[in-house]
């Protein structure tokens, strides 16, 4: 789904400038809360965060993106 303002939140906790000045961590952080698997079913977990963070910048800036331009098939049918 979407990012929700719970969401933000919650990587906020742990990266306090998170809005402002996003890290890599905290991208890869906001990834690992939001991919979720066909089945709905999160994608990754904390044992994944190393990996990902060792992906190219280039990677982790475009899935990054892809979380919060992420629209659900509900909102879709709204429009």
């Amino acid at each position: 789904g979407t990012v929700s303002g719970s969401d933000v939140n919650r990587v906020q906790r742990k990266y306090k400038d998170f809005l402002s000045h996003p890290t890599m961590d905290s991208m890869v952080e906001m990834i690992l809360i939001k991919c979720k698997d066909a089945s709905g079913e999160p994608a990754f977990d904390l044992e994944d965060k190393a990996h990902l963070l060792g992906e190219p910048i280039g990677v982790i800036a475009k899935v990054f993106g892809s979380v919060f331009e992420a629209v659900t098939v509900e909102e879709q049918e709204k429009n």
